[in-house]
């Protein structure tokens, strides 16, 4: 049971996506000469980690197939802790600097 990891493309294809982003925009800002400060890059890998612990790791087989325990500590590391971490990692104007001009002038 704690080697059952599994790789479902449609669960992790996001935050492989989201972690590629990510590291696109830092390593640009980083080029342009205001690099983003470690602990903020720490902060959205650990978030990405404990999403990819949630759906990878035996957690995710465990709470679907023998402990409700496991199922709702996957809910709490969804839900809680990953968007905490994320949301705390990047400054807000950085990010949105990172949205297309045109999309932000149409307002999507």
């Amino acid at each position: 049971m704690l080697t059952d990891w599994t790789f479902d493309p449609l669960q992790l294809a996001p935050v492989v996506l989201a972690a590629f982003a990510y590291a696109t925009r830092a390593r640009t800002l980083r080029r342009r000469g205001t690099p983003m400060p470690l602990w903020r890059v720490l902060l959205f890998s650990t978030g990405i980690g404990l999403l990819l612990l949630a759906f990878a790791s035996p957690i995710a087989a465990i709470g679907e197939q023998e402990l409700f325990s496991f199922h709702m500590l996957q809910h709490v590391l969804i839900g809680d802790l990953a968007p905490l971490l994320k949301l705390l990692s990047p400054r807000l104007a950085r990010l949105f600097r990172s949205v297309p001009t045109l999309a932000r002038a149409e307002g999507g």
